[in-house]
């Protein structure tokens, strides 16, 4: 305590000492300023030995670091005056650097050293659930608070004290929040919306309430930033970076959950029913056609394409023989006969249920099963019917055989204001076929045996698409086709090989006693009108 006493005699008389430079008698300020040259210049050259003077430092991925950054040293805060020679006589450490002994420039000096040899060592370390992720302070502006040390050191001298100080260091808190909100953001779960499951088909034989299930609802996650930013600092101020800070994370609610979402209406709004014949074979194609298609899910914007859901018609897949109509004017057996009465039934049912449609074709003479404006051919890869959902909900087709009745059903949400849809044809006009019978050659008939066409008038018709309201008024119309079915003039098939049907034979003289029998004249040759050889339709394309 006597050289407590001392020390503090001493320095007041120093202040008394008139020659003096800054307080210091002139052997002491050189001496004084020697070694602070030496202490700056050791300083640098290990700042530079360290890499921080003009070194690389590593660049944590997706954070940004300052371009250049720098190590803010703090500069002297000292008064000019003895208080420069005033030397630490108690036990004080700052960050765990002894500087009694010192005076207070020396202590500035030292430490500003070591600030400097330790800047680059500065890391605080951040924990997100499983992984771990650095951030250098040197990339953060960091600055050391040695001016606030040191006068904490002179406070506990003056008070006779000892003390073990830790220098508070800062960054650039906005650089650094946002270089963790990076690497959190990477850490971010996105909620799961609950939602309306529309598969491509379903199973119709269920509720229809059943027909599209709802999948649940999952929370997602992000971190707290404004814990995680409060921690960091706290950490950062009270150089706490021994030990990772620990992020926490907080759920994110899904926007829509199970118990939201409305259940799906679905209510018929389009069908037809046409009556099936008695052939087996046809019938069999039928229910196969109507089975590909019923279920079919036609979401908003979902175009239906008859040969892409029904497929290629062949044995493979279980369609049979029946009968199919080849060169437009007769019928012949062929793979899927009878899947246009599924087509044209389906078609129906589609402008019933408002539905645009995209493709249809008609035959090429009227049908028993449907009548003329209301039919619709189809034959893979050259004719189809397609018409699309432009609607804002779902809809589902249903088709099904009973009884030899095939029906098609289409189900979503009916029109606004009771409305409804209906299909009118108006015939514009018809076509008498030619007189006389026409023979052509064809060697796809069996030898000794002919096929035969009846002549067929040709029908012009308009049909039309028409809007009533819920009291049965007609409210507006659109043309939906204008159908030209042709004349089709009476024919015999005949193979070549075969004697030509259109030529009457001259009949054999009979024998009898008069000297000179009278010969029958022959009838007048026909020259058959030359047409190609009619293709059947490989695959059941027309019916």
């Amino acid at each position: 305590m006597a050289n407590r006493k001392q020390n503090r005699k001493n320095n007041k008389k120093a202040k008394s000492n008139k020659n003096t430079i800054l307080g210091m008698k002139p052997g002491v300020f050189l001496s004084v300023a020697a070694l602070v040259a030496l202490v700056a210049v050791g300083g640098v050259l290990g700042m530079n030995k360290l890499g921080l003077l003009g070194g690389n430092l590593a660049v944590l991925p997706n954070i940004n670091a300052s371009a250049s950054p720098a190590v803010t040293m703090p500069v002297s805060t000292l008064e000019p005056g003895s208080d420069a020679e005033a030397v630490f006589t108690c036990k004080i450490t700052i960050d765990g650097i002894s500087i009694q002994g010192m005076t207070t420039q020396q202590a500035f000096d030292v430490l500003t050293e070591a600030n400097a040899a330790s800047y680059a060592d500065l890391v605080l370390n951040v924990s997100f659930n499983e992984s771990r992720s650095s951030f250098p302070l040197a990339q953060y502006d960091l600055t050391f608070e040695l001016n606030a040390a040191l006068a904490e050191a002179q406070k506990a001298e003056s008070e006779g004290k000892d003390a073990d100080i830790i220098q508070s260091i800062s960054v650039n808190e906005k650089m650094l929040i946002n270089g963790l909100q990076q690497v959190a953001d990477t850490f971010t779960v996105e909620p799961v919306d609950a939602a309306i499951i529309y598969p491509e088909k379903v199973d119709t034989s269920l509720p229809r309430n059943e027909w599209f299930p709802v999948s649940k609802e999952e929370p997602g996650s992000k971190v707290d930033m404004t814990t995680l930013t409060n921690a960091v600092l706290s950490a950062i101020s009270t150089r706490s970076l021994s030990a990772p800070v620990v992020a926490t994370f907080e759920e994110i609610a899904p926007a829509i959950t199970e118990h939201s979402i409305a259940p799906v209406t679905m209510e018929l709004i389009g069908s037809m029913t046409t009556t099936l014949t008695k052939d087996k074979n046809r019938n069999i194609n039928v229910t196969l056609a109507s089975g590909f298609i019923d279920g079919t899910v036609m979401v908003p914007g979902f175009e239906f394409s008859y040969n892409t859901i029904v497929g290629r018609r062949t044995a493979e897949r279980g369609f049979k023989m029946a009968g199919v109509i080849v060169g437009g004017d007769r019928t012949e057996q062929g793979l899927g006969g009878g899947i246009c009465q599924v087509s044209g039934t389906l078609y129906n049912a589609a402008v019933f249920a408002d539905l645009t449609i995209i493709e249809r074709s008609r035959h090429s003479y009227e049908l028993a099963y449907l009548s003329r404006g209301r039919d619709a051919t189809v034959d893979y890869g050259t004719k189809d019917l397609r018409f699309v959902n432009d609607g804002e909900n779902p809809v589902v087709i249903v088709m099904y055989v009973d009884k030899l009745k095939v029906t098609a059903e289409i189900y979503g949400t009916p029109l606004s204001d009771g409305r409804t849809i209906g299909i009118e044809v108006k015939t514009t006009g018809t076509v008498a076929p030619p007189e006389d019978i026409l023979y052509v050659a064809d060697s796809t008939v069996e030898r000794g045996t002919t096929t035969t066409v009846n002549a067929r008038k040709g029908i012009n018709c308009t049909v039309y698409k028409v809007w009533y309201d819920k009291d049965g008024k007609e409210i507006d119309r659109t043309v939906l086709s204008k159908d030209r079915y042709p004349a089709i003039q009476a024919k015999v098939y005949y193979n070549p090989a075969d004697p030509d049907p259109s030529i009457t034979p001259t009949p054999s003289p009979t024998a009898s006693p008069t000297p000179s029998p009278t010969a029958t004249p022959d009838a007048p040759e026909q020259t058959p009108t030359p047409e190609p050889d009619p293709t059947p339709t490989p695959e059941g394309g027309t019916d």
